[in-house]
């Protein structure tokens, strides 16, 4: 049986996207072939799983996609590229090369952080097309700035990109954009969304006194701020409160210190920690409408996104242009307001939100089947190893 070895610093059940995206990998392989991942060890958390291998330094799950302000990271930033887990990216290579590599081994590196596909690009460059290589790219490399490090950063992923034998994405938006920087032929680049960790299909709706505008998810600057979208919102919702109406924001999951400060006083925001997976179900169950907030400087979707509209929840989703990522994605969903932060005025917010003050609806779960790892998986156990296309 073939065995695809998977790269990468977050494992289940780690609450990060990139771990929810090789969870739902794994389980999809169970029945295909063999899985090895070579992963981290992370803090607070026990691995049950014999597929899954932990070498290198211990990562913190809640703190690594957050804006870092010490002095020392910041100068080892700018020192080590692509990134600070390229030493780790690198002795994960050694180990799995010392101790578990077979030669029929299908190779799959999944970034965030960059230097994840260096054990493909080494792999590749050394033995060739003995190697099938899949870089899961879950966001651009580069913005469109033009210093020496963008310019680093587009060489490297045109590079990943044309040597890797499939090259998967999360979005349509993130394959056209690679699509049109490189000379990728379609049928190498695959778009797999990221799943949805909720069953929604017991999925009980709670009424309450008050109508919830549920936020799921981090924020962290200077990618996902929120604070415009939220100060807008809370002007909105203290207004129709004021007329009557009984209306909170609540925002659940790790947010950055300006957000939490700015509206650590206001009387419709509600602060709620991090919850397991197994329970943010409850959190649904008692929202009435869901709040998305969209990437400022990033192509990729917000990892939330399909969830949102497995949820069959109303959503409003805050963005600032035409090219957000998300706006495709969100044409699948029947509810959905799009507010432009900087042109869309404050009272169709205000309309959208007293729409939804009674909740009656009863549309039945039907599950999310926008997948293509089962496809790919297909492919990889029709094919003899070492056959590169």
């Amino acid at each position: 049986m073939k065995r695809l070895v998977i790269f990468s610093p977050f494992h289940p059940p780690m609450v990060n996207p990139r771990s929810m995206r090789m969870r739902d990998l794994m389980l999809r392989c169970s029945d295909r072939m063999e899985v090895l991942m070579i992963s981290n060890p992370a803090r607070n958390e026990n691995v049950i799983n014999d597929n899954i291998r932990c070498h290198g330094f211990t990562m913190d799950p809640h703190h690594y996609a957050l804006e870092k302000r010490h002095v020392l990271y910041s100068i080892l930033k700018s020192v080590f590229f692509p990134d600070l887990f390229i030493l780790n990216s690198l002795w994960h290579l050694i180990i799995y090369l010392t101790r578990y590599r077979r030669q029929e081994d299908i190779i799959l590196t999944c970034s965030h952080p960059v230097s994840v596909h260096f054990a493909g690009l080494i792999l590749k460059k050394w033995i060739g097309k003995k190697c099938f290589w899949i870089a899961d790219i879950g966001d651009q490399f580069s913005t469109s700035g033009e210093s020496l490090r963008d310019k680093l950063l587009h060489n490297l992923e045109r590079e990943v990109i044309m040597l890797a034998d499939r090259v998967v994405v999360n979005s349509d938006f993130l394959k056209q954009t690679l699509r049109s920087r490189n000379p990728i032929q379609d049928e190498k680049i695959l778009c797999i969304t990221n799943p949805a960790i909720v069953d929604f299909s017991q999925m009980k709706r709670i009424p309450g006194q008050q109508l919830v505008l549920q936020y799921v998810g981090n924020t962290y600057t200077p990618v996902r701020p929120g604070i415009e979208a939220l100060r807008i919102l809370e002007d909105v919702v203290s207004r129709i409160n004021r007329e009557g109406m009984n209306a909170v924001i609540k925002l659940t999951g790790k947010q950055h210190k300006e957000l939490i400060h700015r509206f650590s006083s206001s009387s419709v925001v509600i602060f709620e920690s991090q919850v397991p997976p197994e329970q943010l179900i409850h959190v649904y169950e008692k929202a009435c409408i869901l709040i998305s907030l969209g990437n400022r400087i990033h192509t990729g979707v917000p990892s939330k996104m399909q969830e949102y509209i497995n949820s069959r929840l109303p959503v409003i989703h805050f963005c600032e242009n035409v090219s957000d990522p998300a706006l495709q994605l969100l044409e699948r969903h029947p509810d959905c307001l799009i507010f432009y932060t900087d042109e869309s005025n404050p009272w169709e917010l205000k309309e959208f939100i007293t729409k939804h003050r009674k909740d009656e609806k009863n549309d039945e779960y039907a599950p999310d089947k926008d997948r293509h790892w089962d496809k790919l998986l297909d492919e990889l156990n029709n094919y003899a190893t070492g056959a590169s296309t």
